[in-house]
């Protein structure tokens, strides 16, 4: 995982940054919740399901490559859960009834996106950007109850990683507002949404329920979970909520330029002569 996230970081920074002129840089550390779920269809007989809650922890970096237009990538860390009520007979003559299965998992994703900011008075800017995700599934449970067989039964575990789509992507978006704390740090709060339209569920035709013997001729049950299974025919992720995160500022020449003398700090006054004394070589 970590060699992974370091190519596609140090691969999406090298694109930030190639060629275009610099307006402002902003790095962003934040966190989010809200429904973080999943989408399932193609369900026999009748069922529901309930969206569950869920959060995430994000780093962006965004380049600005004009006075309200940039770029941005980062990653982030998110938790999604969401589960399913349902009554099914599935490929092995095995009949559940009102059956409910609640799915957690959790997913790293690679967002590169395009952003547009604005002022709004003296301390507030608007932004929102829009964009792909890079998704790559880490860990997922399950934990199932109900009425199989006209007994009740309980079954936990989760998918290997072998059953389960490893790489998917999503689109998102984010609509928000930053607070100028001062020259350097900003606050952010704003909507967020994502939906992928990769199908978490593995195609197959596994029963929900198998028994299986082993090198002795003991039977031995398994249950193999809705996204493992002839359950559903698809589960899609989607998230929408609310993020909150700190904003570091690390300003252009222009806007170090067009800032007055009483209110340059000592590294800005460093700044400023370094660019000028380049120019003037």
């Amino acid at each position: 995982m970590k060699k992974r996230l370091f190519l596609l970081c140090l691969l999406a920074v090298s694109l930030l940054q190639a060629n275009a002129e610099n307006h402002g840089r902003y790095l962003e550390l934040g966190i989010g919740g809200g429904l973080h779920s999943m989408q399932y269809t193609g369900f026999t007989g009748n069922n529901s399901t309930t969206p569950g809650g869920g959060g995430q922890l994000y780093l962006t970096y965004r380049y600005m490559f004009h006075e309200h237009w940039g770029i941005g990538a980062g990653f982030d860390l998110t938790y999604l859960h969401a589960s399913a009520t349902f009554d099914h007979t599935d490929g092995a003559g095995h009949a559940f009834g009102d059956w409910k299965e609640q799915q957690n998992l959790l997913n790293l994703n690679i967002p590169v996106g395009i952003y547009f900011q604005t002022p709004v008075c003296e301390k507030w800017d608007f932004m929102w950007g829009a964009g792909a995700k890079l998704s790559f599934h880490e860990y997922n449970n399950f934990y199932a109850s109900g009425r199989m067989d006209d007994v009740d039964r309980v079954f936990g575990g989760h998918i290997a990683e072998k059953d389960f789509p490893k790489i998917g992507c999503e689109i998102y978006a984010d609509l928000g507002f930053h607070y100028a704390v001062s020259e350097r740090i900003l606050l952010y709060i704003g909507l967020y949404g994502s939906y992928g339209p990769t199908n978490h569920k593995r195609g197959t035709d596994t029963p929900l329920y198998a028994v299986n013997k082993d090198d002795k001729g003991v039977e031995h049950g398994i249950y193999h979970g809705m996204l493992n299974s002839d359950a559903c025919a698809k589960a899609h992720s989607y998230t929408v909520g609310l993020k909150f995160g700190i904003t570091f500022n690390f300003p252009s020449q222009s806007e170090l330029d067009a800032l007055p003398d009483e209110e340059l700090g000592t590294e800005d006054e460093e700044n400023r002569k370094t660019w000028h004394e380049l120019e003037m070589e």
